[in-house]
């Protein structure tokens, strides 16, 4: 009996071979090829997004290659791929190993931004505390090479074309590095973070530098489009990382400042201090608010039940009494389970309107009051949120959510005089 199971064993093994083999030779011919990439684009295509894959060359083989990839919207194809190589080590997988030596990326055209997908009541996901994910295989990429990205007008407003290079792995801890070079202008990114098991050593490093008229300064639609210099560096350890920020879009957007967070107890505490030069990208009206440099202070503690505090100050950095923005937030809620509410108290500086009899209600310092939280499924809960001025108050009690709107406003001019001392004679005479 037992010669029979272990004969019907050796049995079944060789058929299983013997399937293999003919399938590993069937997807060498043209047939079997398209067959494969055929199922392949399937497989990643959505209601929103078409894949299709011209052949699927060597796909059980140390070097797989994908050729002719495009990929379309409801509008038509807007992505195009000329080809993917990759050289890695099947064999690795065995010893619960994704080792891939390189992954090379010929030409990707992208001529426009795909249309907006179709609207779908998923809701995300909340996200815990800062982890790597566990998974049970370790990944190394050797060598990531993109020979070019060409963007299209409508992209970015102008065509770019870009190179990237970079490598990456993922064991108990991490490591990414990343470059990106323009090939039409000058221009470059170039990024690098190591992480070690735990957190217990975090290093980044960022830095991005374009002359005016960059890809950077386009895609933020900055005023203008000036020269770009960031610069982001951060070093520590989960439970004490330091981090500082420097960047630059010409004379007048700017931000530099430096950021902590460490552990104390059941709970971390962000401290920060960053100056921005902001005015540029407000609307004309409410620019003089943040005019020159604006020192955003403050901390925050998350608790690791989920519970989050803090009191952030929003201040001109001005010698002139009163400043033109003063303002206080306190904080306070459960970010995980969207619930978060922000006290607010402070004075600025009335907006320049165009309307003289408005301005002159409005005086030239306004008073802001109140409290705003968010309301879990979306939607916004006001407090006795209240902007008052000289002869001039607005107070907003109420709820608005995404389907429904329950909002009370009510608006009060007060200490109003007729302008001519004849007129409450004139009234009473008719």
């Amino acid at each position: 009996m037992r010669f029979r199971r272990i004969l019907a064993y050796g049995f079944g093994a060789l058929a299983l071979l013997a399937v293999a083999g003919t399938l590993a030779l069937r997807m060498q011919t043209r047939e079997g090829k398209s067959f494969l990439a055929d199922l392949v684009s399937r497989a990643a295509s959505s209601p929103d997004m078409k894949v299709d894959i011209g052949a699927f060359e060597d796909p059980l083989s140390a070097h797989p290659l994908l050729r002719d990839i495009s990929i379309a919207d409801r509008d038509g194809s807007y992505l195009k791929i000329d080809q993917i190589a990759l050289d890695w080590s099947p064999s690795a997988l065995f010893s619960l190993r994704l080792d891939i030596e390189k992954l090379a990326i010929g030409a990707i055209d992208i001529a426009r931004l795909p249309a907006p997908a179709q609207a779908t009541t998923t809701k995300p996901k909340n996200g815990g505390g800062f982890a790597l994910p566990d998974l049970p295989i370790r990944i190394r990429l050797g060598r990531l090479a993109l020979e070019t990205l060409s963007l299209g007008a409508p992209v970015l407003g102008t065509t770019a074309q870009f190179t990237a290079t970079g490598e990456a792995a993922l064991d108990k801890g991490a490591h990414v590095s990343l470059d990106i070079r323009r090939l039409d202008a000058p221009g470059a990114i170039t990024a690098k973070a190591d992480v070690a098991a735990g957190g217990q050593k975090i290093a980044l490093a960022l830095t991005a530098q374009e002359p005016e008229g960059g890809a950077i300064a386009r895609l933020a639609a900055l005023p203008g489009l000036p020269p770009v210099d960031i610069s982001l560096t951060g070093e520590g350890t989960l439970d004490d990382f330091a981090a500082h920020l420097a960047a630059e879009a010409g004379e007048t957007i700017g931000a530099e400042g430096v950021a902590r967070v460490t552990r104390k107890d059941a709970a971390r505490r962000l401290d920060f201090d960053l100056g921005v030069r902001l005015a540029p990208l407000l609307p004309p009206a409410a620019a003089p608010l943040l005019d020159g440099v604006t020192q955003l202070a403050g901390a925050a503690t998350l608790h690791d039940d989920g519970a989050l505090e803090g009191d952030v100050a929003i201040r001109s950095r001005s010698d002139d009494t009163p400043r033109p923005l003063d303002l206080a937030i306190a904080l306070k809620g459960v970010p995980k389970d969207e619930r978060i509410s922000a006290t607010l108290s402070g004075t600025l500086a009335a907006p320049a309107l165009s309307a003289p009899a408005l301005e002159k209600l409005l005086g030239e310092r306004l008073t802001l009051g109140g409290a705003v939280a968010s309301l879990p499924g979306g939607g916004l809960r006001f407090d006795g949120l209240e902007l008052r001025g000289a002869h001039l108050s607005a107070k907003i009690d109420g709820a608005t959510m995404r389907e429904a709107l329950d909002v009370g406003a009510k608006v009060s001019i007060a200490d109003l005089k007729p302008a001519d001392p004849a007129l409450p004679a004139a009234r009473k005479s008719r």
